[in-house]
């Protein structure tokens, strides 16, 4: 019998499904066995083979599941700008919360990580009251000046977004997802969107 469940999710495009595997098969391998994981794959156009190639990764304790969430995203679309090496797929950790609102709490990981410890650590983490968590972004001082003076943001509480804790339940209650998409429709060009 396990502990409990841990809802893990990524969002890659047919150019990172590879990537994502690798993520996941190093989750599953250093993962504690006293826990079942369900891994969510969010995309919207992963091809047939990638869908395969991701829900055979097979483990006792996991499962892996690609969700299409195409019409959860149809009147935020055209919000969800790219630029540079950033897919609209980066997006889609935004809509964790609202599309599975079963869970209270869930761990998003970018798909080209390698994860080398228990993720089941990082999830019992308690949150404090806030919404997110994640780690402080590592910055040159270029961008750390993006982030001050063009933002307005303090460099030093910036995060990396690419591993977050996300408290479902704070997040569904502040009505995050809205304030998220409210602000990209004045910021339109930022130099890093996720």
């Amino acid at each position: 019998m396990y502990k409990g469940i841990i809802p893990i999710f990524l969002a890659p495009n047919n150019a990172y499904a590879p990537h994502a595997g690798i993520t996941i098969t190093s989750l599953l391998e250093n993962s504690s066995r006293d826990y079942f994981y369900e891994i969510h794959v969010l995309h919207t156009d992963l091809n047939q083979e990638n869908i395969a190639l991701l829900e055979s990764i097979s483990y006792e304790n996991a499962s892996v599941k690609c969700f299409c969430i195409t019409r959860f995203i149809e009147k935020e679309l055209k919000l969800m700008y790219t630029n540079f090496h950033f897919s609209k797929e980066m997006f889609y950790r935004i809509l964790i919360p609202d599309v599975f609102p079963q869970y209270d709490k869930a761990i998003y990981l970018d798909s080209d990580i390698c994860v080398l410890g228990d993720i089941s650590e990082l999830y019992h983490i308690d949150l404090e009251g806030n919404i997110l968590g994640g780690v402080n972004d590592v910055m040159h001082i270029r961008s750390k000046n993006y982030v001050s003076k063009e933002i307005g943001l303090d460099p030093f509480r910036y995060i990396n977004s690419g591993v977050l804790l996300i408290d479902c339940k704070l997040y569904l209650e502040e009505g995050i997802k809205q304030k998220i998409f409210d602000e990209l429709k004045v910021r339109d060009s930022l130099r890093y969107p996720d």
